[in-house]
């Protein structure tokens, strides 16, 4: 893995601190990550219950294999914050392992991956005599294999894609229009407005899933449901997608001296201009097709 870097910034006492920003590179994707304490647990001095991890290896052709796990801990679950990281930790050791082995990349290995992260949250709640539900999370996992994008999600973290759509006329240096989409969209549980949950006895039927093997998309993103206004903006009707902040990351992101450092400025800005949606805990995945300098040679 070609590690860019990782920054764990110090925290501000008038203001819930931006607790992990990390990036890696994995041609053809640059990878950008941050996670943020919501305001709420902040206060009252609880713990994130956002969890992510990024994880990859080679398939059994040989080609790298990346993925992005997200998890958001379900507030009413007395261990949510346990939930949503074992979730994380369980997609990623099964997908390395069973890639790694052969298995092929797609939406079936994904599905199976939530699997294996439902049995490791039932296993952990009989080992602390709890239940299950005690550890409820989210979880919504993309692949990138070559040109293709997997997704898979379970509750109320979603994934969205970005592309260019066409040229501007009369703009001398040729500028491109964008086009973003919903591209695999989270299911609303309809109970209570509880999210749906890894830990259902129903899980399977609760997943969300959707892939594109478009080498136009150039942009993909996962968010909790803290974190979707860095992509979305709320209206009467619902949301709708606002570029502004996406656009703003892939202009900083052609800098030639683009490291961790700017990055964090970026999504610092990003941070104190706009609110986490309902105080809550808020994280983005961030990939990013980047242009290899030697395919022009």
């Amino acid at each position: 893995m070609a590690e860019m870097g990782r920054m764990d910034i110090t925290p501000r006492y008038d203001f819930a601190c931006m607790q992990r920003v990390q990036t890696a590179l994995r041609p053809p994707w640059l990878i950008v990550c941050f996670g943020q304490q919501g305001v709420r647990h902040y206060k009252q001095n609880k713990a994130c219950e956002d969890n992510f991890v990024v994880g990859g290896c080679n398939d059994a052709a040989g080609t790298h294999v990346t993925w992005l796990v997200l998890a958001d801990g379900i507030s009413n679950c007395s261990h949510a914050e346990w939930g949503s990281r074992e979730a994380c930790h369980a997609v990623n050791a099964y997908l390395g392992r069973e890639i790694s082995r052969g298995a092929k990349p797609g939406l079936d290995v994904l599905t199976q991956a939530i699997g294996a992260a439902h049995t490791t949250l039932a296993d952990l709640a009989i080992r602390m005599n709890r239940s299950i539900h005690d550890f409820g999370t989210t979880l919504a996992i993309g692949l990138l294999h070559g040109q293709s994008i997997y997704a898979a999600t379970i509750g109320d973290s979603s994934a969205a894609i970005s592309m260019v759509s066409e040229a501007i006329t009369g703009t001398p240096t040729g500028d491109h229009t964008r086009t973003y989409a919903p591209f695999c969209t989270a299911r609303p549980s309809g109970k209570d407005d509880h999210s749906y949950s890894v830990t259902e006895p129903t899980w399977i039927d609760m997943i969300a899933r959707a892939e594109t093997h478009n080498l136009d998309v150039d942009l993909f993103m996962l968010a909790t449901d803290g974190g979707h206004n860095f992509f979305l903006d709320p209206t009467p009707d619902g949301h709708v997608f606002d570029p502004a902040y996406p656009e703003y990351l892939l202009g900083r992101l052609q800098n030639p001296e683009v490291g961790p450092l700017l990055i964090g400025n970026v999504l610092s800005f990003f941070m104190k201009e706009v609110d986490a949606e309902n105080d809550d805990d808020r994280t983005v995945l961030i990939a990013v097709r980047y242009p290899d300098p030697e395919e022009g040679e």
